[in-house]
């Protein structure tokens, strides 16, 4: 289970005593367990942060189930080393300039990984579409322009979410991976 919050420093302002467990919906057996640690994108050596976990206490008198859920940083993707900023702006080159091959997007974005990355990024955007139109229906509904449905979602997404990354802010909205698992 994962939740999705703007920054680490919320982590330290959630007062836990207060915050349901998602697991056994205890109240106050929350814990701050470790940071959540990843590569990136950019293939480093040293793992960069992207999230934190919570810890459900079951020890001593405590009635929590012992289980940990992820709190993620809202520009993390579950499941994913290319973060929201990076699909966000190879979905819009690659649907607004469908001339150009799914690599040559990445490429055009300064970012030159796997070409099947281009693939497979696209290919979880088409599988996640039904989940994605869902979300966005509820509070908005779709656009009438666009060629096709990978197209007319992307427009739904930006028309919903004008400002700033929209997959970050679909992920902070409805708490929910953009990409449905």
């Amino acid at each position: 289970m994962v939740f999705f919050i703007s920054k680490l420093d919320d982590t330290e302002l959630i007062p836990y005593t207060l915050v349901q467990c998602p697991h056994c919906k205890q109240f106050g057996n929350l814990n701050r367990h470790d940071f959540l640690k990843g590569f990136g994108p950019a293939k480093q050596s040293t793992k960069a942060i992207r999230g934190k976990r919570l810890y459900c206490s079951n020890r001593g008198n405590k009635r929590g189930c012992g289980r940990t859920f992820a709190l993620l940083l809202l520009n993390q993707i579950y499941n994913s080393m290319v973060n929201t900023l990076l699909v966000s702006m190879f979905l819009a080159a690659f649907l607004g300039q469908c001339l150009l091959s799914k690599a040559g997007v990445w490429k055009q974005l300064g970012f030159t990984p796997d070409p099947e990355w281009a693939y497979r990024i696209l290919k979880r955007w088409e599988h996640s579409l039904p989940h994605i139109r869902e979300k966005l229906s509820s509070v908005h509904p779709p656009p009438n322009e666009g060629t096709g449905p990978l197209h007319q979602t992307w427009l739904h997404l930006i028309s919903v979410f004008e400002r700033g990354d929209p997959i970050a802010q679909f992920q902070l909205k409805f708490q929910t991976s953009i990409f449905s698992n």
